[in-house]
């Protein structure tokens, strides 16, 4: 399995002497990728606003406004920002372990350990996240954050705590209420989202990933386009521009370098992509995020 690949966002914030970390996102980007990735932290997921595509194991869903999911520790995951004018989601992210306290309690260990939900994504309806109460805890997390007032720290540890206890419950009480088995249909197109992340500079065709996946060219097409929402092609064309825009505000690299090493040979192709999937140019790209970078460190300064 390959090391975690992990997303840049601004809004991001590192928490320190805690293994976790809670922070919004506000993106208005359109397809934006989060790459196929695993980590060692469980992360919790909830849409604020807009919609975000999430692939998580053997499933993918286009979750709205009041949705949530839980992805337990080293489960692959991938997550798409559909076109959208602006989404909004909390994100709660934090290592299992580091909740168990010196001495653990008779079975909590066990009870922690099972925050892998037995390996599978954790998907909440609106109704759901309210009743385990997601939007005011994590809520009151980010104010303890910001604010960082005595004991904030010890605020936060128990409101991951409460929350992984009523997601814990939340899937208890699913396991033992009858219902249709959990479907394993997409786990097959795992190696194909890792061959995607490793090939897609190169051309990609449908016939070269069907030995990955050992579906037929139409039972491919169906099961991709469930999973991610797009066809091959514009999949692969959406997550060449999210490489191009990262390698674009990083700010080092000549632009028709850029889209050679996205994988467009024509650099008039990839400029009206780019302008497609973004609104603009890629030259406008790197001179706004050039401008918001300065006026932040101006800010902070």
């Amino acid at each position: 399995m390959e090391e975690a690949r992990f997303e840049r966002w601004e809004e991001r914030r590192p928490l320190p002497g805690l293994a976790a970390e809670c922070f919004e996102l506000h993106e208005n980007r359109p397809g934006i990728f989060a790459s196929s990735h695993w980590h060692n932290e469980s992360e919790l997921i909830l849409v604020q606003r807009g919609c975000y595509r999430i692939l998580a194991g053997a499933e993918g869903r286009l979750l709205a406004a009041g949705e949530a999911v839980f992805i337990p520790q080293r489960l692959r995951h991938t997550t798409i920002c559909p076109d959208q004018p602006e989404v909004s989601l909390i994100v709660l992210k934090f290592e299992p372990s580091f909740l168990l306290a010196a001495d653990p309690a008779e079975g909590e260990a066990e009870l922690l350990s099972g925050a892998g939900m037995d390996g599978a994504a954790l998907w909440l309806s609106p109704m759901e996240t309210a009743c385990c109460g997601l939007p005011s805890r994590l809520g009151l997390m980010l104010r303890e954050i910001a604010a960082e007032r005595t004991g904030w720290r010890l605020a936060v540890r128990a409101g991951i705590c409460t929350i992984l206890l009523e997601l814990l419950r939340l899937a208890e009480a699913r396991r033992q209420t009858p219902g249709p088995a959990r479907s394993e249909a997409g786990a097959d197109l795992g190696p194909v989202f890792d061959y995607l992340e490793r090939h897609y500079r190169e051309p990609v065709r449908a016939a070269d990933l069907l030995p990955l996946c050992h579906l037929s060219y139409s039972r491919f097409s169906v099961r991709f386009k469930e999973l991610t929402g797009f066809c091959l092609t514009e999949y692969l064309n959406r997550l060449r521009i999210s490489r191009a825009r990262r390698l674009i505000e990083a700010g080092e690299m000549p632009l028709g370098e850029v889209a050679a090493a996205c994988g467009f040979l024509d650099p008039c192709y990839f400029d009206r992509l780019f302008r497609r999937y973004t609104g603009m140019t890629p030259s406008r790209c790197r001179r706004e995020y050039a401008a918001a970078k300065a006026a932040g460190k101006e800010l902070r300064a």
